[in-house]
């Protein structure tokens, strides 16, 4: 049964609800990197990791590795590479970004002209093996998901046969409920300094002075520069920013610089940072409206695995890609039910933006509300003094099932957890329904 979130954070993402009423086993995920372990699992069953099988006699134009990193994220990890081995950044091709809060492994293709460079590669954070050759380069759309082995510390638990009984009870429900709510974790938004979909939101309305000003200084009293960025937030002098701000602010500063010679000029700005990080912006403002949405829902009692009436539904490929968005009406409702229960379509929810064509019914309803209480029109997101961030909108499942879930190291004070999820699901919004954590950065999120 849905419980309401005691977390002050979790309110602010809009991850209202647990879908289970489960006691938390509390506790703290990432002590040490060895605690949070990912590997990437492709499409035909490929997992990274050390064992990784692979046929030497396949030929192909394209080699593939697997990246191995400790404590640093993936767009850090290939600029490493291109600058140490003078190999262009887009000459490699992966997948995901993953956790730079752990040991992850990740499939990675390139060309084989640069084989014997890669190997003789040393870094103390990344390692580069388990060499191929496929005869394509690797898209997102090869992954199928992530394997995932976690320890969970400093659990609140009597003893061992406690945490057992309330992980077990929580599964139990999450199958009952039809899975875990699909919420964008923590990551999307960040936890020290939550202000990406907050920028977003004032890029959306075209309000790009307060977005520049949000972005480079609004302080979090748990962030290491908050006096730093109180200071430039009082101001609101880039002069200030330059002044105080340390070198690996690089954003904010390079910002700031613009502003100095160009005051006022808040999209030009905006535009001295990558293009990446100017629409992942709107994507988090897109992931959390997504977030409320899939509150709202649970608030009102509806299913986030079988439809409404007015709900959509997405038909999906052999590997678990949309092909199709379909209506639910009264017509159709028994087949598209009966293809959920099948396993060939699956209940999705709007991912706002200029295309976007709402839903009818209770679920429509639901999206107007969250629309008028945030202020926005769909037409908001076609922002016209920065079109290169405009979004047309898409649709994103509303629940996700965990896979080969293994329970092990069982102790008074720690477990450890096995799972793998379907790719786009995030292993923090599983965690959050065992561990409940009321503060959600003290608890390694």
């Amino acid at each position: 049964m849905p419980t309401l979130s005691s977390a002050e954070l979790d309110h602010k993402l809009g991850l209202k609800f647990y879908i289970t009423s489960t006691r938390p086993i509390g506790g703290r995920i990432r002590v040490r990197l060895e605690d949070f372990i990912v590997e990437e699992i492709s499409v035909d069953g490929l997992r990274a990791n050390f064992s990784i099988n692979t046929s030497s006699d396949i030929k192909g134009e394209y080699l593939w590795f697997i990246l191995e990193k400790r404590g640093i994220d993936m767009i850090s990890a290939i600029m490493e590479l291109s600058k140490a081995l003078r190999i262009p950044f887009n000459h490699f091709y992966f997948a995901g970004i993953k956790d730079a809060k752990a040991i992850t492994r990740q499939f990675v293709s390139t060309y084989p002209s640069y084989e014997t460079l890669l190997k003789e590669f040393k870094h103390n954070q990344i390692k580069l093996y388990g060499f191929f050759r496929r005869p394509f380069k690797l898209s997102p759309g090869m992954l199928y998901g992530n394997w995932f082995q976690i320890k969970i510390s400093d659990i609140e638990v009597k003893n061992e046969k406690e945490a057992k009984r309330i992980v077990e009870k929580a599964l139990h429900e999450i199958r009952t409920q039809g899975g875990v709510p699909a919420y964008y974790g923590y990551q999307r938004f960040g936890t020290i300094r939550p202000v990406t979909h907050i920028v977003g939101k004032y890029i959306i309305r075209g309000d790009f002075e307060a977005a520049v000003w949000e972005y480079v200084a609004r302080p979090f009293p748990l962030e290491k520069n908050y006096e730093a960025r109180r200071e430039a937030w009082n101001s609101r002098d880039p002069k200030v920013i330059l002044k105080i701000y340390p070198s690996k602010l690089r954003h904010e500063r390079a910002i700031a610089s613009y502003l100095v010679k160009h005051p006022n000029d808040y999209v030009g700005a905006l535009r001295r940072l990558p293009l990446t990080l100017r629409r992942m912006f709107v994507q988090a403002y897109q992931s959390y409206l997504f977030n409320l949405l899939l509150s709202k829902r649970i608030e009102r009692g509806l299913s986030l695995k079988f439809p409404e009436i007015g709900d959509y539904v997405a038909l999906l490929t052999p590997i678990g890609s949309f092909s199709s968005i379909i209506k639910v009406s009264q017509t159709n409702f028994k087949d598209l039910l009966q293809l959920i229960k099948n396993n060939k379509a699956i209940l999705v929810g709007n991912l706002f933006g200029f295309n976007t064509r709402l839903c009818d019914g209770i679920p429509g309803e639901i999206e107007r509300e969250v629309l008028e209480e945030e202020g926005i029109k769909l037409e908001n997101f076609r922002v016209e003094s920065l079109p290169e961030v405009s979004n047309k909108g898409g649709y994103r499942h509303l629940s996700f099932t965990v896979e080969n879930f293994k329970l092990s190291n069982i102790s008074s004070k720690s477990i450890t957890v096995q799972f793998i999820l379907r790719k786009g699901n995030y292993a923090t919004v599983f965690l959050r329904e065992l561990m409940k954590p009321r503060d959600i950065v003290r608890a390694g999120f």
